[in-house]
Order: structure tokens, then sequence, then C-alpha cells
């Protein structure tokens, strides 16, 4: 296993973009051998490249089955084109996905390419698995952070997020359901070139744990194919730890 830092200059952002590649051994994975089939990790909100590699277990996990794992910060963006030099999702399914394949003994097939993500990073990875569905095969998405507008302190009856800041990124409270929800993404999407789902969350998850429910009813009404699962924790690394076994083999079938 190796452990790269990569820096990229994105033009999608205008910025230079920090990831952490997480590259097998043929020795630790069962002589697997490139070009690596590879799952590019969109982190959660405040959170970071570095520290899902610190608080988690993905190092192990991609190390012994033999994936490649590119994790990336994202800037509390919820991984969506807001403006042309905002554009996190092209930041992610362009940019990195090009500099990485450049840079690396990476595959270019979409079977052997996948997109998943935590929280904030689970929603970006449905939003921009079903925008690319040409890239990726599957999607993992982790206790997602659907429906930011309702999302309320745990405990508290007080917003999670100001709505100050989901107007920026969003336009309103409005413009998200008729955009960025969930539902408007599977309404606009191609059900028959949708990549494999797998969607997840912690059994005592106070923060979206009802949303997550709520998301799960929906697919399951539309009658479309999923695979769900509940982990013990809450929305922290504990369920993290806990799924990353699931999702690996999930990206293994």
């Amino acid at each position: 296993m190796a452990i790269v830092k990569f820096d990229f200059f994105s033009a999608n952002v205008w910025k230079t973009v920090h990831a952490t590649v997480i590259l097998p051994c043929a020795e630790a994975a069962g002589n697997v051998e490139p070009p690596f089939r590879t799952l590019y990790w969109l982190p959660g909100f405040s959170s970071s490249a570095d520290d899902i590699l610190s608080m988690t277990a993905i190092r192990l996990a991609a190390t012994r089955n033999g994936i490649a794992v590119v994790l990336v910060d994202g800037d509390n963006s919820f991984y969506v084109d807001r403006a042309t030099w905002l554009s996190y999702g092209k930041m992610v399914c362009e940019d990195l996905v090009a500099a990485t394949r450049q840079a690396f003994r990476l595959s270019d097939k979409k079977e052997d390419t996948f997109i998943g993500g935590n929280s904030m990073g689970g929603y970006g990875a449905f939003y921009n698995g079903l925008r690319y569905s040409d890239l990726f095969s599957k999607i993992v998405t982790l206790h997602p952070g659907f429906e930011p507008y309702a999302v309320t302190v745990p405990g508290m009856d007080i917003p999670a997020f100001p709505q100050d800041f989901l107007d920026r990124l969003f336009g309103s409270r409005e413009n998200y359901y008729k955009q960025y929800d969930y539902t408007a993404l599977l309404e606009h999407a191609d059900v028959s070139q949708m990549p494999d789902v797998f969607h997840a969350c912690g059994d005592e998850d106070p923060l979206v744990g009802e949303i997550n429910s709520r998301f799960k009813a929906y697919w399951e009404e539309k009658g479309l194919p999923f695979q769900y699962m509940e982990a013990p924790g809450g929305h922290d690394e504990v369920f993290l730890n806990n799924i990353l076994p699931h999702v690996f083999a999930f990206l293994n079938k």
C-alpha cells in the first residue's frame, strides 16, 4: 500500500485542491495489478481527506480489497456546481478524475470507477453519481446530507446550517427542492443508465436518521433497485468503521 498526498489545480474552482490517494500493493491485496479499480471519496462537512484517512479504517479496507481510493477536500461545498468558478461537481468528476488517472495507474473503465462519500459527501456522491452516470458504475452514499434546510442540531430545535450559507450554495430553499433535492435529481436521471446504489445510515443517527428514512421510503416507492443497510453508530466514525466492510463487499460484486 502507498499513501500519496496529491495537490492538483482545478480550473473549475480556480484553486489548487488537496487530495490523498491510497494505492494498493500487490502483496497486500491478493496480487492485484494495475490499472486499479478506483473509489473517489467525498468527505463530510468540516472534514477533509486527511480526516477520513486518519479517523476511519478506509486505508485498511482499500488495501485488503485491492481498490485505490482517492479522498478529496470539498471546502464545505456539498460538491455542487454553483458558478463557472465554483463548480465542485466538475472539480471532482472532471478535474480530479483526469488528474489522478494521468498521475497514477487507475482504470479508465466505467465498471471500475466508483464514487462515494459520507454526510455532505454522501449527498455529493449521489448528486454527481447521477449526473455523471457515464463515468461511475456504483454510488456509495453513507448517512447522506439530504434536505440540509431541514437538518437541526440534535436535541435543539435550531437549524444546523445558517440559511444564508445554504442560500449561497443552492440559491434558496425553494431552488434546493426544485434542482438539488434527491426527488428532483431522480426525476431528471436516466434510470436506464443509473449506477448501482449502496445507501446506509447509522441506527442511532441523531442528525439525518429521519431524513434518510424518508429517502429510503421514496426510493422504494419509485421501485428502483438499491442496497440498503443500517449499522451500529450515529453520525460518526463508529458507524463509518462498522459499515466500511459492507461498502467494499458491494464494490467487489
